[in-house]
């Protein structure tokens, strides 16, 4: 039975999402905000909203230190001027049922970098907030702009959860209460510190999850066929176009080591080459910088996730436990570090019919047909099969954190993307996409495929 719990009906007006990247990866040189800038302009045009009406902003991100303050806000209202790094041939329909078919037609012709046909620039009067819940953050963004637009506070929301761990700093804890007098200091990880261990024990998160999975009779072996599942079915999605259904966008990565000023005179240009041209005067400047040792791949276009075919079975079987000498969670069936980003533009359902859009999908309460749970260990998902008694063809249906990747904040929103395209693929209603934060709580959300 259908039950509304929300004053007004919110619906999925679009999405996308950049490419998951692994950790120093492809993706290593380019900033969270810069990714977030990208997944939430390919939004936009799949959703048809043009950016000026977006008034709310919600950003998930898990780790965030060392960007500077008010790093998102910046980068959705200076996106216009810096970040072209999406092709937006896969978005040239204003209505994302019409995308839905046009894109694997168009995705031949995104190979190449091009600038937006428009210039996306949200409102500096809209309220940019981030959002971090730990893995969840992606998707709580996305619960939280909901509840707003639910409750009247703004017909239109913008929801992001983006991740780059390849720019997460290392931190020296102790230097600002009487710095080091003498002897040896430590340099603290903040993707260990802030993302993966947990605060009540400082234990790694996912113990509990592995007790849990022991004392109903998991095994090893059943772990790492889940992993090989996962990784295949990754792959078959990434063959067969379903990912360019769900928002999947090419990144360029041709421009993120290129300077982007002017070494002498400190000017700006939006173009590596009006910048290059700029610098005539400047040559010998510009070469020797050019000149320095690189350490990035040859520039080019990420088209596809990184980690979807990095599998190994010699690895998968030789792999140490993680949790234990007979643990069951190992560095190969487990979540993959990574980095990406992914968005969504949610509208009151009233909203939509006004403007003639057609959504998605709507945010709603009842009984799921396919379920995304978040494959932080292989245990995890299994665990949740066994106790709720769900068919295994019904969960994680084009694979997960382990053959993906897990980009912290990204992955809530990759997760409902996933699902809403997993959905409307079979003709099939209702979706329920779950993700635990490591800390005893989890968030959930139903969709309704429309």
């Amino acid at each position: 039975m259908r039950r509304d719990f929300l004053p007004q009906k919110v619906v999925v007006l679009g999405g996308a999402r950049t490419p998951i990247g692994s950790f120093l990866g492809a993706l290593r040189a380019a900033p969270a905000a810069r990714l977030a800038a990208a997944a939430a302009a390919g939004a936009l045009q799949r959703s048809g909203v043009a950016p000026a009406e977006i008034q709310q902003c919600l950003v998930g991100q898990v780790i965030a230190s060392g960007q500077g303050k008010g790093a998102h806000r910046l980068a959705l209202q200076r996106s216009g001027k810096c970040f072209s790094n999406i092709s937006p041939s896969v978005a040239v329909a204003s209505s994302p049922a019409v995308l839905a078919f046009a894109a694997p037609c168009l995705w031949g012709l995104s190979a190449c970098c091009l600038l937006l046909p428009f210039r996306f620039r949200i409102p500096y009067s809209a309220s940019v907030y981030g959002v971090n819940g730990s893995c969840p953050s992606g998707l709580k963004a996305v619960c939280l702009a909901a509840s707003s637009v639910a409750l009247g506070e703004t017909p239109l929301a913008l929801a992001v959860g983006v991740e780059s761990l390849s720019n997460a700093p290392y931190l020296l804890l102790r230097a600002r209460q009487g710095g080091y007098k003498l002897g040896d200091g430590s340099l603290a990880d903040s993707i260990v510190l802030e993302g993966l261990r947990g605060f009540e024990n400082q234990k790694p998160r996912g113990t509990r999850a592995e007790a849990a999975a022991v004392q109903l009779g998991i095994s090893r072996e059943e772990c790492d066929k889940y992993a090989v599942q996962s990784f295949k079915r990754a792959a078959d999605a990434a063959s067969s176009g379903f990912f360019r259904l769900e928002g999947l966008l090419p990144f360029s990565t041709a421009s993120l080591d290129m300077p982007s000023q002017c070494a002498i005179c400190a000017a700006c240009s939006p173009q590596v080459p009006q910048l290059q041209q700029h610098q005539e005067r400047h040559l010998a400047v510009f070469r020797h910088r050019r000149q320095q040792p690189q350490h990035q791949e040859p520039p080019g276009v990420l088209q596809q996730d990184e980690e979807v075919q990095r599998l190994s079975l010699d690895r998968l079987a030789s792999a140490d436990p993680v949790f234990g000498p007979e643990g069951l969670t190992t560095s190969e069936n487990a979540f993959k570090l990574g980095d990406g980003a992914a968005a969504v533009v949610l509208a009151a359902d009233e909203e939509a019919r006004k403007r003639g859009l057609k959504p998605l999908a709507s945010i709603m309460r009842v009984q799921a047909d396919l379920y995304e749970i978040h494959e932080v260990f292989a245990a995890l998902p299994l665990l949740l099969m066994r106790r709720l008694s769900l068919c295994p063809s019904r969960v994680n249906l084009h694979g997960g954190a382990i053959s993906l990747g897990h980009p912290l904040g990204m992955s809530g929103v990759r997760m409902l993307l996933s699902l809403t395209a997993a959905l409307k693929a079979r003709d099939l209603l209702y979706g329920c996409a779950v993700i635990c934060n490591g800390e005893d709580s989890a968030t959930a959300i139903v969709l309704e495929a429309l």
